[in-house]
């Protein structure tokens, strides 16, 4: 554990841990930053990333998944709504469900944002409270749902000009196998969406605005994006899994109810919660990747943590 002196004899910047009450209650002081010139820039590693990610997991599995268990109140919500609008609901019973329906993507990513919050302060030094890890999240909901807005529409726009691209081709005679386009297709937008997996971290650690949050993530993700595919990629394929077998076993349930909707969503906040983690490995190495040892409270360990062997 680190001394209230460093090793010149000079005092300490003050360790994390509760600041004063406010109108909200006690606020987390996160670590401040170490003196110093920064590490030389490393490049990030798929490997260890991802090994960071599941070592995350599952020593913090209680704390990173009860953050994102509050995803249960829209879904439990959505399914009293649905069955009001189809006994012949009013106006304003259709009015609820639609801001349900685009307000609970917001609210999840919020919650993602909380166990990235949650992750990044415990990988540097002492944990947060669970309770400040959580509300650290949900203030960021504003930018959240202008962040989530943007990419629903930037991933319209590249499926449109996808789509029009195979079109065209098509009208000139060029009959191309999807099995052919499809992946450098995939590929580019994976590339080009890279720095949206450090968007979350960014936003809700250090309170940027939705787009100040892509600057810093584009900004954090120079040079690495191939890297952060490679390591996010395995996340994402696992998530879409589990929606896949969640979605089949929901079909066959026919008209399921409260209970089922319930263990529905409660099953799919696991790999919600692992991709989250992810994102924050993510952003943590990168972080590590431009600050060096001034990332951590305890120097010494900076090494051994980071880049073990």
């Amino acid at each position: 554990m680190a001394k209230d002196k460093d090793a010149k004899g000079g005092a300490r910047a003050p360790r994390a841990g509760p600041g004063p009450a406010g109108a909200g209650g006690p606020q987390w002081i996160p670590v401040p930053p170490r003196p110093g010139p920064p590490a030389p820039r490393r490049r990030l590693s798929p490997g260890p990333t991802l090994a960071l990610a599941l070592r995350v997991f599952c020593q913090m599995f209680p704390r990173v998944w009860g953050l994102t268990l509050p995803v249960l109140v829209p879904s439990a919500l959505g399914y009293v709504l649905f069955s009001v609008l189809e006994d012949g609901g009013s106006v304003p019973w259709v009015v609820a469900y639609v801001a349900l329906i685009l307000a609970g993507p917001a609210l999840l990513m919020c919650l993602q944002g909380s166990v990235a919050f949650h992750v990044h302060e415990s990988q540097r030094g002492p944990s947060p409270p669970f309770l400040a890890s959580m509300a650290r999240g949900l203030e960021r909901f504003g930018p959240v749902v202008v962040f989530y807005v943007a990419l629903v529409l930037l991933a319209g726009l590249l499926s449109g000009l996808a789509m029009g691209l195979l079109f065209a081709l098509r009208d000139r005679g060029f009959y191309l196998p999807v099995a052919v386009v499809a992946p450098p297709l995939v590929l580019a937008g994976l590339l080009l969406l890279a720095p949206v997996s450090c968007v979350l971290p960014v936003c809700a650690v250090e309170r940027r605005s939705a787009l100040a949050s892509l600057g810093r993530a584009s900004e954090l993700a120079r040079g690495n994006r191939f890297r952060i595919v490679a390591a996010m990629l395995p996340v994402l394929a696992a998530d879409a899994g589990a929606a896949y077998a969640v979605g089949r076993a929901m079909n066959a349930l026919g008209n399921p109810g409260l209970a089922a909707v319930l263990l529905s969503s409660l099953a799919m906040s696991l790999p919600l919660c692992l991709t989250a983690v992810a994102m924050a490995a993510v952003y943590c190495r990168l972080k590590v990747a431009e600050e060096g040892n001034a990332f951590v409270e305890d120097s010494a360990a900076f090494e051994r943590r980071w880049y073990p062997g």
